[in-house]
């Protein structure tokens, strides 16, 4: 895995880049609060080495520099400024966008910008649009809390962390922790105060109107986000069906890595073929 950095005006985005030399590019956005780092158990299997790799830090995220102007914490902003770099990086090779959770929205508002992408995944998703509005998707208090605050107190954030990644693992609890603290100020509060100032597209039609092969993945327990919003949506499923993943929290990729890469594997193969 190699680190590496785009500018793109003041602000400089850090990203992860696996398996340069490969033909066929997957970018990877993480969610509120995380980093490149959340990929690291698909970054670093074996089944995905034939494809690009990109885990982006999204802007005031891991090693990727704050803005310099809180226009940028929004998703429309966001949005446009992640559809500038994946125009820079991709450089013509078809390419599939993976969002979870905030990662989702991104990829959803990237589609307003001249982008051409073969095929989205979408984890988690807290889509709004079509009828679903963001006091629909975040109804869990200890979410609000932790994600929309810079000012959350440490034991409800890893409270918060705790349900959603529901992983044994001491090592995913330290680096969700980690990635957490090292969001900077004041990304989280200028975020909230942009979803209450209605700042965001309708994410659903730009996905509908685009009609790409579409993956959707969910835990089984995921508390974070509501599956059942999205039933209504009107998309074309790859498979004709929502995924759920079993024993799984809303971190699905970090909890039960290996049915997760192994449905993302075959997603990948249908749509590259």
């Amino acid at each position: 895995m190699i680190r590496k950095s785009l500018a793109i005006g003041k602000l400089i985005l850090s990203y992860i880049e696996q398996n340069s030399a490969g033909a066929r590019t997957v970018f990877f956005f993480h969610g509120n609060s995380n980093s490149a780092r959340l990929w690291y158990k698909q970054l670093q299997d074996l089944r995905f080495q034939e494809y690009r790799i990109i885990a982006f830090d999204l802007p005031a995220h891991g090693q990727s520099s704050e803005a310099d102007s809180d226009a940028i914490y929004n998703v429309k902003g966001m949005g446009k400024l992640m559809a500038t770099a994946v125009n820079h990086i991709s450089q013509k090779d078809k390419y599939i966008l993976v969002g979870l959770s905030l990662g989702s929205n991104i990829v959803a508002e990237m589609l307003a910008f001249n982008l051409c992408p073969a095929a989205l995944v979408l984890i988690g998703p807290s889509l709004v649009g079509a009828g679903i509005t963001p006091e629909d998707v975040i109804k869990d208090s200890l979410t609000a809390e932790a994600l929309f605050t810079d000012k959350a107190k440490t034991k409800s954030v890893k409270k918060y962390l705790a349900k959603a990644s529901i992983s044994k693992d001491e090592l995913d609890q330290k680096l969700l922790l980690e990635d957490y603290y090292l969001v900077k100020q004041p990304f989280r509060t200028s975020f909230s105060n942009s979803i209450a100032a209605g700042i965001y597209s309708d994410e659903v039609t730009l996905i509908r109107k685009k009609n790409l092969p579409l993956l959707i993945i969910w835990g089984e327990k995921d508390v974070t986000t509501l599956p059942n919003l999205l039933e209504k949506a009107g998309f074309t499923l790859w498979g004709n069906n929502f995924f759920k993943i079993k024993q799984a929290g809303h971190l699905v990729n970090l909890d039960k890595p290996q049915q997760f890469n192994e449905l993302l594997e075959n997603f990948l193969q249908d749509t590259f073929k």
